[in-house]
């Protein structure tokens, strides 16, 4: 539930800036201020930043009401109960008045001129979404890592199959369904477009499905402007769960939608076989990490992609060649 007072309306904006500023915050009293201090610095002003608190528990919104009285673009809407990033989200989206809407993590953040370069690069294909490159930033050292992706300044039209190909672990590079992406608002409102409340991890990905399947022209920018924080720094107060998101995938694959594209059923069932593989090889090193030799045990009994890992594992450690159990 989102408290009524806390609710803001386009009305209540003077001018209707180029772009809302979406971002979901839940205990981040520690790390907020950077992300925030990345949006105002950005070289295109006519911004709003709209900070929905998921039901913290520490200083978070006395932060974020300390920010909103040093800056009229910045406004707080405060959720009663904790729903996740995706319920978080959603509450941003009812309350964007912005030409564009761009997502930001609380603990992430924008480099100077993203927002300026991405608009007029989606202006200039006439695109509904468009997704940037990013680089990883260490918060502990300052570093940040060469782009995710190969970086050019254009900017390419891509297809629903050529999102999927690239949106699963083991491609080469980074999974697409990371990307954080910038949208028309008209286009958000006009198919009702709404983060999935079921999911708490992948939400990212199972969005722009909904786009692309509402016939978005979705973009696809090489010029790194966002900044992912790696998520073993301590920042991050998501909850992976690679399980729930091959099951998502797999679901997807009876939309009634997609049920006679063979190209895109092909890309997700590659998508869940991957995710899969990524789920086993995280609960192998956790397992092994906690001695948990149980859940080891269970695991290899009950879940083929798990037994196949280790399999593997076992074959390549004797010299073999990794064959099937």
């Amino acid at each position: 539930m989102i408290r009524s007072e806390a609710v803001l309306s386009a009305s209540s904006h003077a001018l209707t800036p180029t772009v809302t500023v979406l971002m979901a915050a839940y205990n981040a009293e520690g790390f907020l201020q950077r992300a925030v201090t990345s949006v105002l610095a950005q070289s295109l002003p006519e911004l709003e930043l709209v900070i929905v608190d998921d039901a913290s528990t520490d200083g978070t919104v006395a932060l974020v009401e300390r920010l909103t009285a040093t800056d009229s673009r910045i406004h707080l809407v405060r959720r009663d109960s904790n729903g996740g990033p995706a319920a978080a989200r959603n509450a941003g989206l009812d309350v964007a008045s912005g030409e564009w809407i761009a997502v930001l993590d609380a603990d992430d953040a924008y480099l100077p001129r993203r927002l300026e370069r991405i608009v007029a690069r989606a202006r200039a294909v006439d695109a509904d979404i468009v997704l940037d490159n990013l680089r990883y930033h260490n918060p502990d050292t300052g570093r940040l890592s060469p782009p995710a992706l190969s970086q050019t300044s254009e900017i390419e039209l891509i297809t629903l199959p050529q999102f999927l190909s690239k949106a699963r672990p083991y491609t080469g590079e980074l999974d697409w369904g990371l990307l954080k992406p910038i949208m028309r608002r008209a286009f958000v409102q006009r198919h009702a477009l709404r983060y999935p409340i079921f999911s708490r991890h992948g939400e990212d990905f199972l969005f722009m499905m909904e786009a692309f399947l509402a016939g978005a022209r979705c973009a696809l920018f090489r010029e790194a402007g966002y900044l992912y924080t790696g998520r073993r720094q301590g920042y991050s107060r998501t909850t992976v769960n690679y399980q729930l998101m091959w099951r998502h995938a797999a679901a997807l694959m009876k939309d009634p939608r997609i049920a006679n594209d063979p190209a895109v059923r092909e890309c997700l069932r590659q998508r869940v076989a991957a995710v899969r593989r990524l789920a086993a090889e995280t609960d192998l090193e956790s397992a092994r990490r906690g001695r948990r030799y149980g859940l080891l045990a269970e695991r290899f009994l009950l879940d083929g992609a798990f037994r196949s890992l280790v399999w593997e594992k076992v074959q390549r450690k004797l010299g073999r060649p990794p064959i099937s159990p």
